[in-house]
């Protein structure tokens, strides 16, 4: 069982405050700090715990933990810390975060994205004398290319794709291929066939169209989520308008208000607001609007299921069988370009496939750099450099997952940028601004904050530079599984 420590620092801190008040019997008093650290970490074996005998189930691997509870837990009055000692431990000077560091998690979650990009260079170097030449038409380039991705065999999926203009001359060495798959998922997403739309005529990120249900539309959806896997072997991108939540659908999450309010922030606020306001009885709302007419009206008591029922009827209900289609095709696409890929949609997480499939090819760190504007800082606060530091020292994969941490996106793309929120400005280089904020009051415990419907990062005042990094490298690897925002 995970026990955030902050919740347990908070036991002990309270504990030492009556300690210091009431003077009671401190080492009875640290025992019974002990059994309730127990509790916290092994609910189920507390029956097992006996005065001289701690047993610490063989599943636990924090030996400061191990460590600490022995001694609390001593049955020698004069053997146990102080509510002071106890304090200080190393139990409560590491963090979960830094336990996941030194476990190597997030170092794996790096080597599967450099395992994947080696299964893929791996499968084109068996193929680089193959290649699947089309000839397309600029005139009827989306069609073209609908009809092309419908058509392709399995066995041409690992031949390396090149593009012909008909009419034009030139040889494709990889630059027309990237402008075609640029073209191609630009008029997909603009709505030019209607399988894709935004929340509105000026939204930033689409999803497939709940009026795209028809067998052909269906059929399209299956193709495309198959030639996003082509072009992930081709080392293409298809942009960043897709909503990230189609790949969280992929791996079968359910959506979030972070999504929606990325797909729609109109709508979120609205829906923000109901779960506020008080007496929502009075607005005339049912149950019937999300699917669920057995529930009745909307009252205060179940506003909040409501309001989850809403996201999900927006971002899923109303689309499922399109956003099926592309799960279908995408990981029909990852069976038929190796039998060892499919298994990697387990294995990496949303964000991931984001990375790899949306935004520019290259994300320069000094870019991002540019784009912060550092707010409520002291001159002598050394977090801007800290945090400038960790961006030019980050993977390509890590800036990226910061972009989609900030802004919801992989890049820096100021059009979207100012499609989803109307009131992001520019810096004078032309790159999105990106508010870093300092939290001053927030305890050093907590996690970096995004909003990214307005491009900002909350930071708490942190003393130590290495706990910046995994508290801030934690939160951007989590962000797009877990939500946290």
């Amino acid at each position: 069982m995970l026990v955030d420590r902050s919740i347990t620092l908070f036991f002990i801190t309270s504990l030492a405050q009556v300690l210091e008040c009431c003077r009671p019997s401190l080492q009875s008093d640290m025992y019974s700090c002990g059994a309730l650290l127990y509790y916290l970490h092994f609910p189920a074996e507390i029956g097992q715990l006996i005065p001289g005998t701690v047993r610490i189930p063989s599943t636990n691997t924090d030996f400061q933990l191990e460590e600490l509870m022995r001694a609390l837990l001593s049955v020698d009055p004069s053997s146990r810390p102080s509510a002071s000692s106890t304090l200080v431990h190393g139990y409560f000077r590491s963090t979960f975060v830094d336990s996941l560091y030194q476990s190597g998690e997030f170092v794996e979650k790096e080597r599967r994205l450099d395992a994947v990009r080696r299964l893929i260079s791996s499968t084109r170097a068996q193929h680089e004398q193959c290649f699947y030449t089309v000839e397309i038409d600029r005139q009827s380039l989306l069609q073209d290319m609908l009809d092309l991705v419908a058509s392709m065999p399995d066995h041409k999926m690992r031949h390396q794709l090149k593009i012909k203009f008909k009419n034009e001359a030139g040889i494709d060495e990889g630059g027309l291929l990237t402008e075609v798959t640029s073209l191609f998922f630009e008029k997909l997403f603009s709505g030019e066939r209607g399988l894709f739309d935004g929340a509105n005529e000026s939204a930033g990120l689409v999803l497939p169209s709940i009026m795209a249900y028809s067998p052909q539309c269906i059929k399209h959806f299956v193709d495309i989520g198959r030639y996003m896997v082509k072009i992930l072997y081709e080392g293409k991108r298809m942009g960043s308008r897709l909503s990230t939540f189609v790949f969280k659908y992929i791996h079968g999450l359910q959506p979030s208000m972070r999504d929606l309010q990325l797909f729609d922030p109109q709508t979120a606020k609205s829906l923000q607001w109901i779960l506020t306001a008080v007496g929502v009885e009075e607005l005339g709302m049912e149950f019937e609007e999300v699917g669920a007419a057995h529930l009745g009206a909307v009252n205060d008591n179940n506003k909040e299921a409501y309001v989850m029922m809403k996201v999900s009827h927006i971002m899923v209900g109303s689309r499922v069988k399109q956003l099926e289609a592309i799960k279908k095709g995408f990981i029909s696409g990852l069976t038929t370009l190796s039998p060892e890929a499919s298994p990697f949609l387990t294995l990496l997480s949303p964000s991931d496939w984001c990375v790899m499939l949306c935004g520019s090819s290259v994300v320069n760190a000094s870019q991002i750099i540019a784009c912060l504007e550092f707010v409520r800082f002291p001159s002598t606060n050394p977090l801007p450099q800290w945090l400038k530091d960790i961006l030019i020292n980050s993977s390509q994969d890590l800036l990226r997952k910061f972009l989609i941490f900030v802004t919801g996106t992989p890049c820096l793309d100021v059009p979207f940028a100012r499609s989803i929120n109307h009131s992001v400005t520019v810096n004078e280089k032309g790159g999105v601004l990106i508010t870093v904020r300092l939290q001053s009051t927030a305890p050093q415990t907590s996690l970096p904050i995004a909003h990214t419907c307005f491009h900002q990062l909350e930071l708490p005042n942190y003393s130590c530079k290495e706990e910046f990094t995994s508290k801030l490298v934690f939160a951007i690897e989590n962000a797009i599984t877990m939500d946290i925002s």
